[in-house]
């Protein structure tokens, strides 16, 4: 911990023993009982220590559900020491948020925690992403059945659910639908 040299250190193992690590993580205000660590200090040393831990976890986290661990640092770049809590409780946030690769890792994560293909949430976002991808590509709009055919063979949606989807997503003015012969969606 920058600014906390070996002597600090040594005065608050001594001081806590085998209690430190509670002690920094849990009641972090006890450590001003240490001499020469005051209010600000300790404030330091547990937030200090809590960014730390939430880098391990985050890491752990990331290995444990397949997803290279070098996206670590974009993730903590995005989400601060919440990003393990973005990708445990709303992995859809990652689509909205990290353009290009936010997808495909929401969508890892959502299908290991056994959220059907078909689930709305997940439907809405691969239609996003698909829209997304071909904006990148420098194009406005896609024909209908392209956006189903690419969202039924990369994701598995069936055909009907990417209707409705796409129909839900135009309701919330999320996209533009154009319905006709050769009905035409595009981003807003």
């Amino acid at each position: 911990i920058k600014g906390i040299g070996p002597k600090t250190v040594a005065r608050i193992v001594g001081h806590f023993q085998e209690e430190t690590l509670a002690v920094i993580e849990d009641d972090p205000e006890r450590l001003t009982a240490v001499k020469g660590i005051g209010h600000d200090t300790a404030t330091h040393i547990a937030e200090t220590w809590a960014a730390h831990r939430s880098v391990g976890r985050l890491m752990q986290y990331l290995q444990e559900i397949g997803i290279p661990s070098a996206y670590g640092a974009k993730l903590l770049n995005v989400f601060g020491t919440e990003a393990l809590s973005v990708l445990q409780n709303d992995p859809l946030r990652l689509a909205r948020e990290l353009p290009g690769i936010g997808f495909q890792m929401a969508d890892t994560i959502m299908r290991r925690a056994g959220v059907p293909a078909d689930a709305p949430q997940r439907v809405h976002a691969c239609i996003l992403h698909v829209l997304q991808n071909i904006s990148d590509s420098g194009h406005t709009c896609i024909p209908e059945d392209t956006l189903r055919r690419r969202c039924a063979m990369q994701f598995g949606i069936e055909w009907e659910d990417i209707r409705q989807g796409v129909d839900h997503l135009a309701t919330a003015e999320e996209i533009v639908a154009q319905k006709s012969a050769d009905a035409v969606v595009s981003q807003r």
